[in-house]
């Protein structure tokens, strides 16, 4: 169904588990993805995994307690996307 068609989504915590699910489910539904997380590697391959879904998607190192990264990447998106239409904040830890 495409509901989400073409909306820029940042979601924190997406190179794996719940956050990877969600930009992989973000993707099926024709978002623009965002993937921030803090291992380069498993970017990479959500990336991958998304645009093979057929849509744009771009990955950023980020941790979210450091508030200059957050900023750093929110201006990127930005200036690639124009915009930002949906932020999932899953990144965390147990």
């Amino acid at each position: 169904m495409q509901r989400l068609k073409n909306k820029v989504s940042i979601i924190t915590g997406a190179a794996q588990g719940i956050g990877l699910a969600t930009a992989l489910k973000f993707a099926e539904e024709g978002a623009n993805v965002v993937i921030c997380d803090v291992k380069q590697s498993s970017i990479d391959e959500a990336v991958r995994q998304c645009m093979a879904l057929g849509v744009q998607a771009v990955g950023y190192l980020m941790d979210v307690t450091q508030r200059g990264m957050v900023d750093a990447v929110v201006s990127k998106v930005k200036a690639q996307f124009g915009r930002i239409d949906v932020l999932v904040n899953n990144a965390g830890i147990t």
